[in-house]
């Protein structure tokens, strides 16, 4: 699904670019399992790039960041500066050309916005950039997340969306010469609804609530890590 239109909307409307709490919770959860230090990084669909700004105060190689949306790229390149082992580049996912691979080759909520067959695309194309691994971090499915993507204020922002099932990556993966190392569900809070977060904070419960979840993330996680070999 082509969702560009939406994106640069979305990013217009969104000029003040913060690292909030999710990409915090995200990248944390990513240093346990990969090790950025020297390496070369290929962001696709990097957004505001907010993971890729955490992911460079490691003593990354070189990063390349990668979106179709002219507005998150002005986002992206606001927040990260000018920095001299970090380039920008404005391109479709499918119509991605680059002369090299990477070490990692990752992306944040990108999948879920294709489906059958382009999702298989989209997640292959991720392998085709890659000298070691692809990691993906999507909404995980079942989870409240089938409900939420349905939602029109979801829609209005986000565009189409599926949550992705350990299944689908399994299935996916098997068709490929790659193999899957770490497929896992974390953030049990993600997906809840905003004014639901936002109470649960305003009483001072939700770090509580959190920690209780903590330990049955596997089963009810919100969030899907999936780590690829290439």
């Amino acid at each position: 699904m082509d969702n560009t239109s939406i994106w640069d909307k979305t990013w217009l409307q969104k000029k003040n670019i913060k690292i909030d709490e999710m990409s915090i919770e995200i990248y944390r959860y990513l240093q346990r399992y990969v090790d950025f230090d020297k390496k070369s990084v290929l962001e696709l669909g990097c957004g505001a790039g907010r993971l890729s700004f955490l992911i460079a105060q490691n003593a990354i190689q070189k990063m390349i960041l990668v979106d179709s949306s002219s507005r998150a790229l002005e986002r992206a390149r606001s927040l990260l500066g000018k920095r001299s082992n970090i380039t920008f580049v404005k391109s479709d996912l499918f119509q991605l050309d680059l002369s090299e691979k990477f070490d990692i080759v990752i992306s944040s909520g990108v999948i879920e916005h294709f489906k059958k067959e382009r999702l298989k695309e989209c997640i292959k194309k991720h392998i085709q950039f890659s000298k070691e691994n692809v990691i993906l971090i999507a909404p995980s499915s079942p989870h409240w997340n089938d409900f939420r993507v349905r939602m029109k204020s979801t829609l209005a922002v986000y565009g189409w969306q599926a949550p992705i099932s350990k299944r689908q990556i399994r299935e996916i993966i098997n068709q490929t010469d790659s193999k899957v190392v770490v497929l896992k569900r974390f953030s049990p809070l993600y997906g809840l609804p905003k004014d639901f977060v936002k109470i649960l904070k305003a009483v001072g419960i939700y770090k509580v609530i959190s920690t209780i979840l903590r330990p049955l993330e596997r089963s009810i996680g919100g969030l899907l890590f999936v780590k690829i070999e290439t």
